[in-house]
């Protein structure tokens, strides 16, 4: 069997584990998903999480989604504690916009309020979330992981909260701590509207670190390249 054989795998992912060294699925196997992906990354591949996330459902035969929640959880401390500074692989600390982050310091009771915004952002709460940024939540409120709003209704797959999102203003710049826009997010998720809604909003397919367009190229996610495509069409409406 060979590397591209295995699930979550192709060609692209078999050429950058060869070139770190890694010929095999025994060898895969052998040196686990987090040396696999720290190698990668050494050799200056493009080792954003989706990789190790896609390396470790290859170990256990399953999809990348299905991969546990506390299995991603002891993966990312491992390759952090490498002394990563930067998860997108690219050795420096992505830029973000520092005046809506949550502040360090809050109340019992505003700090419910911000865990409850993030998690109508994740669930796709849409009238909720739109009641709360109406009455002065800021649209581009950004978590300790750099994750704004935008980043986690994109990355969760709700267009409907995209859509609003940016109609409040929020930000499709916005680059969190891995790297990743809300438009990286949208194509990674493979959704057509959310990648839809957020070119129309402006969003850059080359901006960040994957950048959309190389989520695409890398999973090789063709409808999703034709959407990003048509966007550089200078005959296009751009932002």
């Amino acid at each position: 069997m060979r590397l591209r054989d295995l699930r979550n795998l192709g060609p692209a992912s078999e050429r950058m584990l060869k070139a770190a060294g890694i010929e095999t699925p025994r060898q895969l196997d052998r040196v686990g998903a987090a040396e696999a992906y720290r190698r990668v990354q050494r050799g200056g591949g493009d080792a954003h999480r989706n990789l190790l996330w896609s390396l470790e459902g290859a170990l256990l035969d399953v999809d990348w989604r299905d991969v546990p929640r506390d299995r991603k959880e002891a993966l990312e401390r491992e390759v952090s504690d490498k002394g990563q500074t930067n998860p997108a692989g690219n050795g420096a600390d992505p830029p973000r916009s520092k005046d809506v982050e949550m502040p360090e310091e809050l109340d019992e009771e505003m700090l419910a309020l911000a865990h409850r915004v993030f998690d109508l952002a994740r669930s796709g709460e849409r009238d909720e979330l739109a009641a709360l940024v109406s009455a002065g939540v800021p649209a581009n409120l950004t978590n300790d992981k750099g994750d704004t709003l935008l980043i986690l209704a994109a990355y969760h797959d709700h267009p409907p909260t995209v859509q609003m999102l940016l109609e409040h203003g929020a930000e499709t710049a916005r680059v969190n701590d891995r790297g990743q826009t809300a438009l990286a997010a949208a194509v990674f998720r493979r959704s057509v509207d959310g990648v839809g809604a957020l070119l129309a909003g402006g969003a850059d397919p080359e901006l960040g670190s994957p950048s959309a367009r190389d989520v695409a190229r890398f999973f090789e996610l063709s409808e999703m390249l034709a959407l990003l495509d048509v966007s550089a069409d200078p005959s296009s409406p751009s932002g």
